[in-house]
């Protein structure tokens, strides 16, 4: 697959990630945004279901606030890899290198 894929994702000003994540200052936890990344990839392959295997590179420019649009934008490479972004307000907020597989159905 080539070329590059994006979605974008409402981030609810109470979803649960965010208490206690942190306290007076809440932002996305990784966790959370890499779930945004697997819910991507398994749009960009028509909804099966896709696992990340290992995230080699991943860097953290800013946090992502409650009520924010975060669109996803993906680069497939090789062998189910791929370069991810994740924009906020035409900022990119985290980017890096993943690799999934895709479990059969």
């Amino acid at each position: 697959m080539s070329g590059h894929f994006t979605h974008a994702f409402d981030i609810a000003v109470d979803h649960p990630c965010f208490a206690g994540h942190f306290p007076g200052f809440p932002v996305l936890p990784a966790v959370a945004q890499f779930s945004l990344l697997t819910e991507a990839l398994s749009i960009l392959h028509h909804g099966q279901t896709c696992v990340i295997t290992s995230i080699p590179v991943a860097k953290f420019l800013c946090p992502i606030r409650p009520g924010t649009t975060v669109t996803v934008e993906l680069r497939p490479g090789e062998a189910n890899s791929a370069e991810f972004a994740l924009h906020c307000s035409n900022t990119v907020a985290t980017k890096g290198k993943l690799t999934f597989t895709m479990i059969a159905a």
